[in-house]
């Protein structure tokens, strides 16, 4: 009796290439140090480098661990990414851009014609109404952008010239949920996007 074989494919932009092949290449060494005495878990990482190197040893290693582990495990790993030397690292990767505002505004009903979408709720009536956080990454300072009270830490360049506002817009959802993460452990994929427009 034959097995069955299945195929998946994923396409993504190529700026992602090298942030996916880190992720997925760190993926098989931390499984082998994941609640692991010290020793054995500098004699795992002493062998990873062929994770890095072999990309089919590496996929078979992936798709192997996706088979057999919890969830808890896949959480702890994408918790790696909130670690602030983690974040810190990712801005030697990702280029500068030159505003990166982190801002909250308060959901407001949308009236279209005679549709009604009422803005998003809590889970009970103590939270009404919720903040939506939103994080502004820009490759020039545009007008409008003085509504937001920009400070000197949310300028990652040196101009101060302000453009006219732009007539392309990319807007990225994060759904959030068991293993969600802050938005800036994205930023090393999601600033070359805002450098591209």
């Amino acid at each position: 009796m034959k097995s069955e074989v299945s195929t998946f494919i994923l396409q993504f932009n190529r700026s992602m290439k090298i942030l996916l092949t880190i992720i997925l290449a760190s993926f098989a060494p931390y499984y082998q140090t994941y609640n692991r005495s010290k020793t054995a878990a500098a004699a795992s990482l002493a062998t990873s480098w062929k994770y890095f190197l072999f990309p089919e040893q590496r996929a078979r290693k992936c798709a192997e661990i996706l088979r057999d582990r919890d969830y808890l495990f896949c959480q702890s790993f994408w918790n790696l990414l909130q670690r602030d030397s983690i974040k810190k690292g990712s801005h030697y990767i990702a280029p500068n851009v030159a505003v990166s505002k982190y801002f909250q505004v308060e959901p407001e009903p949308i009236e279209i014609n005679s549709i009604i979408v009422p803005p998003p709720t809590g889970l009970s009536t103590m939270q009404s109404k919720q903040l939506v956080n939103i994080k502004l990454l820009s490759h020039e300072i545009r007008e409008g952008m003085d509504k937001l009270s920009l400070q000197r830490a949310d300028l990652e360049g040196s101009s101060k010239i302000v453009l006219a506002m732009s007539d392309q817009l990319l807007m990225r959802v994060h759904g959030g949920g068991f293993i969600a993460t802050s938005s800036a452990t994205h930023e090393v994929y999601l600033k070359p996007w805002a450098l591209d427009l």
